[in-house]
């Protein structure tokens, strides 16, 4: 797989290579999107939609594979959107996370650590699906 240099937008993010070292994450700058690119196929998958409006004012601040590199967190780079997504990097499909900043993993990848601040404090919430955020 080879990303021409015209369809490589730099951005805050960077490339991400997937703990396997079989995908490649990258902000293409041609349609404005988070690609993966598996590299034994050469086969890209979009993640999400096109970036509109305000959301290209940045490009993501992030892009991380957990350890087993079948999904990918992209942080916004903007401030209005402010947010951590998570992709299924087989299908494209994402999730919001319920937190701006992603601060780690646990071994297994099953626990997402996450972190905003809000009035002064700071929030912790590690969610296995939809737990809830606890005050840190």
């Amino acid at each position: 797989m080879a990303v021409k240099p015209d369809d490589y937008m730099t951005g805050d993010a960077g490339m991400a290579i997937s703990p396997d070292g079989l995908r490649l994450a990258y902000y293409r700058a041609t349609d404005r999107r988070v690609v993966v690119g598996d590299l034994s196929t050469g086969k890209v998958i979009p993640i999400g939609r096109r970036a509109t409006g305000p959301q290209l004012a940045k490009t993501p601040s992030s892009l991380l594979f957990p350890n087993d590199g079948t999904r990918l967190t992209i942080t916004s780079g903007e401030p209005a959107l402010h947010r951590t997504l998570l992709a299924d990097v087989g299908t494209g499909a994402f999730t919001t996370l319920p937190a701006d900043d992603l601060i780690g993993f646990s071994q297994d990848a099953s626990t997402i650590v996450l972190g905003y601040v809000w009035a002064g404090r700071s929030l912790l919430c590690s969610p296995v699906r939809t737990a809830p955020c606890a005050p840190g």
